[in-house]
């Protein structure tokens, strides 16, 4: 049926479209630590996000929650989120103590 079809793609586009900010603040942090010298961090977390966390999280949501395939997407969701912000917050704490020593 067409009509299913369109109906599930058009729940993932929603969900999709609130990632999709995720991935430039994280882009952005990332680029920062490189420039201050400070890959190791970055390459961690892109680690956990592909690979970890996206295992870890997805298993949990498929366990808890009942919503099939949008459990796998608000999965995905809480993946990016989280790595953003966790590197946010690092590279903030960084360039807090860069300001500091200078």
């Amino acid at each position: 049926d067409d009509q299913a079809v369109i109906s599930v793609g058009a729940d993932y586009l929603r969900i999709a479209a609130i990632i999709s900010w995720a991935y430039p603040l994280g882009g952005v942090c990332v680029s920062v630590l490189q420039g201050l010298h400070r890959p190791n961090f970055p390459l961690f977390m892109g680690l956990m996000r592909q690979f970890l966390g996206r295992i870890l999280i997805i298993e949990f949501f498929l366990s808890i929650f009942t919503w099939g395939i949008l459990s796998i997407w608000w999965a995905i969701f809480c993946v990016n989120w989280l790595a953003s912000f966790v590197i946010l917050m690092y590279t903030l704490r960084k360039m807090k103590r860069l300001k500091a020593t200078s």
